[in-house]
């Protein structure tokens, strides 16, 4: 009977481990889409500024690349 009652033991606690990770990994997940979101966000609102680069005058062909 002692065995059982280890085994149950066993149970409930690998139990409230398993909803201990499970918790936790929603938390994470939750967290996770909030900063996303709001770097998305962000960067709609809040554009990085683009470094202006010269326009290149007169367009040159492109170079192939020899492979062999």
């Amino acid at each position: 009977m002692q065995q059982a009652t280890d085994s149950i033991a066993q149970l409930v606690d690998t139990a409230a481990r398993l909803r201990m990770v499970r918790d936790a990994q929603r938390r994470f997940l939750q967290l996770w889409a909030e900063q996303r979101t709001q770097a998305v966000t962000r960067n709609l609102f809040f554009p990085a500024p683009v470094p202006q680069r010269p326009a290149r005058r007169g367009r040159t062909p492109r170079r192939r690349k020899f492979h062999g």
